[in-house]
């Protein structure tokens, strides 16, 4: 497995959005992901792109926008990998110890259960909610969204 940022949109990322999330982001919309603020880290398995992570750096915060694996490679423990890659980048040494250096945050939806599990093995714990927040598939009805966050360990 290799780890490594992508600096410029690649269709290999909407073929896994595609098919990774119950409502998709658009291609465009992935596409725009590649402005100063962003970061796009791809997971690789032989040179085959399998998953990602998009994270928004603004005013010292890091907010975890999107993370997807390929159905064909999910419950293999590479969001675990795609997640702890994000800290680690969040990160830095102090007094010989590896701490989160700014606060990182993320929306998940309430009915995620496995995203839920694999973000509160991290240390993120729920702030709030956002009510009808995620769209539902063929549908005028919407899903809560939880609001987590991972605070820095540094003073």
């Amino acid at each position: 497995m290799i780890i490594a940022p992508i600096y410029q949109y690649i269709p290999a990322l909407y073929a896994i959005e595609s098919v990774a999330h119950l409502v998709p982001w658009s291609e465009r919309t992935l596409q725009g992901c590649f402005g100063s603020n962003y970061r796009v880290i791809g997971l690789y398995n032989e040179n085959e792109l399998i998953g990602f992570y998009i994270v928004q750096d603004i005013a010292g915060e890091q907010t975890l926008m999107n993370i997807a694996v390929h159905p064909n490679f999910q419950g293999q423990g590479f969001g675990s990998v795609l997640l702890n890659d994000l800290l680690m980048r969040a990160s830095t040494w102090q007094q010989s110890q590896l701490a989160l250096a700014i606060p990182v945050y993320l929306d998940v939806r309430e009915s995620n259960h496995s995203a839920i599990r694999l973000y509160e093995r991290y240390g993120f714990k729920v702030l709030g909610k956002r009510l009808n927040y995620y769209p539902l598939p063929n549908s005028t009805e919407r899903e809560t969204g939880l609001v987590y966050g991972r605070l820095a360990d540094l003073n």
